[in-house]
């Protein structure tokens, strides 16, 4: 099956692209390597390839709650958590419409073409609940004007349908790196230009960064968090990726970025 990616942001349709990733690696297993799922950046979306059917992926996506759902309780509500940006009924809401066959079988038919947003009429104030901003962070509160002609921002939140949103939060829980400091949060993904396959997204989940938190909360003891950039923070988080992952982002035909 070949289906895109919505089209919402660079951040969003790349977290995107990790929660469908994740599902599909969860279902899969040994079978998740190679040409199984070639990911092509094309523009601000992704075109996605892969050896199952509509029905396969629904599958891997509805199986989602009993693998991931405690997963993402504990770590996207939790205050204390890096990546605890979310009450529990985002995640309830996420859960129940990844429960929901039919309707995932016909949103990803609808993401056989381009173009699902402007069909959903999303976006900017438009149909949907709205996505939250740490799901699109550039995308911020107010409608862009020329301020040759209003004194005033309208404020107009982005919306997005509930499929979106739900798959939108299974990819932050499982791509985006947090580092929580004194004065607020640093969250960091990895996009890319060209095309990658499936096993960086097998190596990439199969990596635990096993210092990673021992050495952020080093960093806040001293306060030095709030002071990173997200450019050192990108080079620390590389230099604790594990060789093999390392090994699939040079040999994809890739070039690699963060956005935070």
């Amino acid at each position: 099956m070949r289906f895109f990616t919505p089209g919402h942001s660079t951040y969003t349709d790349t977290l995107m692209l990790y929660g469908l990733c994740r599902a599909l690696y969860l279902q899969f297993g040994e079978e998740f390597e190679g040409a199984f799922l070639k990911a092509t950046r094309i523009g601000q979306q992704y075109m996605i390839e892969v050896e199952a059917d509509v029905d396969e992926i629904v599958e891997a996506l509805m199986r989602i709650p009993s693998s991931e759902g405690d997963r993402m309780y504990s770590q996207l509500t939790e205050a204390r958590s890096p990546l605890g940006l979310f009450g529990e009924k985002d995640v309830e809401e996420a859960l129940e419409t990844l429960r929901d066959e039919e309707g995932l079988k016909e949103y990803l038919n609808d993401l056989r073409e381009v173009g699902h947003p402007t069909r959903g009429r999303e976006g900017r104030g438009g149909r949907g609940k709205t996505l939250k901003l740490p799901l699109i962070p550039l995308a911020g509160k107010y409608q862009h004007r020329d301020l040759t002609s209003t004194p005033k921002f309208a404020a107009k939140s982005y919306k997005a349908c509930k499929h979106c949103r739900a798959i939108t939060l299974l990819g932050f829980l499982n791509s985006v790196y947090g580092v929580r400091g004194r004065e607020g949060r640093m969250i960091i993904t990895l996009p890319f230009e060209g095309m990658v396959e499936a096993d960086f997204f097998s190596d990439f989940f199969a990596f635990y960064p096993m210092y990673w938190e021992q050495f952020f909360d080093e960093l806040r003891r001293v306060r030095l968090v709030d002071q990173v950039p997200i450019r050192t923070a990108t080079y620390i988080v590389i230099s604790l990726f594990s060789g093999d992952l390392i090994d699939a982002m040079t040999g994809a035909e890739a070039g690699w970025h963060s956005i935070g």
